[in-house]
């Protein structure tokens, strides 16, 4: 894990420059982070013009296009616009038919069934097209650049001129047709990272003018953040103007599918990736996308109604087929995570999802993904990757495998004989195996600290400046550094915490709840936070959400408290230990399989002498390792140190160390887990304690009485309630343990809060209280 600023190398002074313009000086620091640093730029980007997007007829291809489209009027022709089917396919096909519809020519749409035809052109569909539509002139938006071979049957064996519109990266050979991609003009200096549906609607703009095009700006900024291509110049523009038509006069359908889900405040990008995007997308990964188009040309509100039902009912089962998918692919995955650079399978899913539950794989395990399906004899897979490995010139190397192949840096699809997958897994692996570390190191970058910083309402404002958010534009995050922090659960969940700062602005913590104790300890922590300015009950206030925490080897400090309830919580566990052995054995044995692989290891330290010996000892043999104090905050399997575990997190790793002898071990999925036989101090020291029945009794009565009268959510709430005294927070959170382990101290999942069962038990069933009695 690497934790590093955005910082731009600059010479620029951000008070002068915050004068330039008018802006705050954390602002000006903001845009300096992202590599903003003249006034030209800054405006443009604060402020961008419907008059900043480019002129498209100076991209290849575009005049001979508008000849060809304007002859197709003239003569009175039959244009299919053929699209594909997700979102920027289904909004590209909307626009450019609708607008070469509004302005006289005879237009029809096609898009291939995702199941049944596949992406892009094929021979079987186009000559269904020409039995259907006897089109004149195809336009493909989308797709179509890789499809050299279909296109030249269709203009020489069939007789129908087409036209390519497409963004994805073009292959050396093109088709012999006119062709529109802006990636064939990045030596002319002009934007290229378009998404299909904007090449369509720049096409539009040549066509026929701006303000005719801004009929379906809203369309287009929909299917640019869907197809997640950059924020940037253009796009920026599109999307920008784009949701102030969603806000004040969308298009019909997209009106009415908001107010289904009851999007009544001004629409953000964050609506549009997470409600508008996935209810398109669902219709074309489970049944025919043609009928999402409907949404952006009916204005019935009858049948606008049911088709806005067909999507949210396809949408939940999306949603539970790519669940069972990815739950699936990632229980196949344990096999793979701890040896491979990627993660590459093949199994019985459903086409439609993959993309998705490969999305969600890269996510927790920061690889590239690539799920496959079979269909008879032949494979479809959807890729997905990490920020260091470009997955489209990656595959490319391997191009003579596929059947079928196409994509761009983050994303690809390909196709293949199943004959092939074991074979290209083996070469595909072996070859990431050749590439740098640092490739696949993940990186939480920030773009300025403000551990030191005032910040003013004028900031919180102006950060909706830089809105919208996105890929290569994200949501600004901030770093802050503290080692004093007063977070408490929620009244309505004890997994969501938030905190009250001296900086007039409350941090939420939203799902991270088992970080309460770490929150709130005395151990530095640096804590990645967005901020914004948000409403609840029509009043608007400033809002920090944290994002991350993390915590430094400089900041972990020796906190005895919380190093001997961590080795009691192990007693409730067992013994599970393969293997026991002797000091020196133990850390050669660790040292070996951390240098051995990146991945797979973890080693658990009760105390903060063990931590600091292992730490010393990679340092000095330059282990490449991440380092956690009491909550592990990532979620992939890199080789790391946890100091004080709250919890287990250890069924991912193939070997886990324990670096003091633990009390008992849970069970590791059959995996190699391993301790030094040295005897651990701390199980002196639980020997040594008084907690005796009269002093868990004489606790019991306190904790019964403080639950009859509030409601505690976890250990740490009822301390501070029962104001424990620090002499006496070990015995307490001791019983604390010994309480729930007898189940007379219950937490209640559906109420989300502890309540005392009033049964009667017998003490000597907690291994814990047998333990510090001499009993275990």
């Amino acid at each position: 894990m690497i934790l590093k600023s955005k910082r731009h190398d600059s010479s620029i002074d951000s008070v002068d420059f915050s004068k330039l313009l008018g802006i705050d000086p954390l602002t000006s620091e903001l845009l300096i982070s992202r590599g903003i640093t003249d006034k030209d730029s800054a405006t443009a980007f604060l402020y961008p013009k419907l008059s900043d997007l480019p002129d498209f007829t100076l991209y290849s291809g575009v005049n001979d296009a508008i000849e060809r489209i304007s002859q197709a009027k003239e003569n009175g022709e039959t244009v299919v616009v053929y699209g594909d089917y997700d979102c920027d396919g289904i909004c590209a096909s909307s626009i450019l038919s609708q607008a070469l519809i509004q302005n006289g020519i005879n237009a029809q749409v096609f898009i291939p069934n995702r199941l049944e035809e596949g992406y892009g052109l094929c021979f079987d569909t186009l000559e269904k097209l020409a039995e259907e539509y006897y089109p004149d002139l195809i336009i493909t938006v989308d797709c179509g650049i890789t499809s050299r071979d279909e296109i030249e049957y269709c203009q020489n064996e069939l007789g129908i001129d087409v036209i390519v519109t497409d963004h994805h990266e073009p292959p050396k050979e093109l088709p012999d047709c006119v062709v529109i991609n802006p990636h064939l003009d990045t030596d002319k200096g002009l934007y290229s990272d378009y998404c299909g549906a904007g090449v369509a609607f720049m096409l539009v703009k040549a066509l026929y003018g701006i303000e005719f095009a801004c009929k379906y700006i809203d369309i287009c900024a929909v299917a640019t953040m869907g197809d997640i291509v950059p924020l940037t110049d253009a796009n920026r523009v599109i999307v920008k103007y784009g949701i102030k038509k969603l806000s004040k006069s969308p298009n019909t359908g997209l009106k009415q599918l908001l107010d289904s889900l009851g999007v009544k405040h001004d629409i953000t990008s964050q609506d549009i990736s997470f409600k508008i995007v996935p209810r398109i997308n669902s219709l074309g990964r489970l049944g025919d996308a043609s009928r999402a188009i409907t949404l952006f040309t009916e204005n019935d509100y009858f049948i606008l109604s049911c088709l806005i039902k067909e999507m949210n009912d396809e949408n939940t089962e999306r949603q539970k087929l790519c669940l069972k998918t990815e739950l699936d692919a990632e229980k196949q995955a344990r096999d793979i995570i701890n040896e491979e650079r990627a993660i590459v399978l093949c199994g019985e899913w459903h086409k439609g999802v993959l993309g998705i539950a490969a999305s969600k794989l890269v996510e927790k395990f920061n690889r590239p993904v690539i799920l496959f399906t079979q269909n008879g004899d032949e494979i479809s897979g959807s890729c997905r990757s990490i920020p260091g490995v470009n997955i489209y010139e990656t595959l490319s190397i391997f191009k003579d495998y596929f059947t079928k192949f196409g994509g761009h840096s983050q994303a690809a699809g390909v196709s293949m004989k199943a004959s092939n997958f074991n074979s290209f897994t083996k070469d595909f692996y072996a070859y990431l195996k050749t590439m740098p570390d640092s490739s696949f190191e993940k990186e939480d970058e920030y773009d300025l600290d403000l551990t030191s910083k005032e910040i003013s309402e004028q900031f919180f404002e102006e950060l909706k400046l830089f809105e919208p958010f996105g890929y290569k534009n994200p949501k600004p995050v901030f770093l802050t550094t503290t080692d004093e922090a007063h977070f408490s659960c929620s009244k309505s969940s004890p997994n969501h915490l938030s905190e009250s700062t001296k900086k007039g602005y409350t941090i939420s913590a939203f799902n991270k709840g088992e970080y309460l104790e770490l929150l709130n300890s005395a151990t530095k922590k640096h804590l990645l936070l967005s901020l914004s300015k948000s409403i609840f009950n029509g009043k608007e206030y400033s809002q920090a959400i944290l994002d991350g925490v993390f915590v430094k080897d400089d900041g972990i400090i020796e906190n005895y408290t919380s190093e001997i309830v961590s080795y009691a919580k192990t007693a409730v566990l067992g013994q599970n230990l393969n293997k026991v052995v002797n000091e020196i054995d133990f850390y050669r044995i660790l040292i070996d399989s951390f240098k051995q692989k990146q991945y797979g290891n973890a080693v658990i330290c009760f105390t903060f002498k063990s931590f600091k010996k292992v730490c010393k000892m990679f340092d000095e043999e330059n282990v490449i390792y991440d380092k956690f104090y009491s909550s592990k905050t990532i979620s992939n399997t890199t080789n790391c140190i946890i100091y004080c575990p709250i919890k287990d997190y250890f069924e991912q790793y193939d070997n886990v160390f324990y670096a003091d002898k633990p009390l008992g071990t849970p069970k590791v999925n059959d995996r190699y887990t391993i301790s030094t036989s040295d005897e651990c101090k701390l199980y002196g020291d639980l020997l040594d304690l008084n907690i005796d029945r009269s002093v868990v009794g004489e606790w019991f009565v306190k904790i019964k009485k403080l639950l009859s009268t509030s409601i505690i959510r976890s250990c740490d709430s009822a301390e501070r309630s029962l104001n424990v005294s620090n002499s006496d927070r070990i015995i307490f959170n001791l019983v604390w343990l010994i309480l729930e382990e007898v189940e007379l101290l219950v937490f209640d999942k559906e109420k989300l809060y502890y309540f005392i069962n009033n049964i009667r038990t017998d003490l000597t069933k907690s291994r814990l209280y047998c333990i510090i009695n001499a009993n275990g």
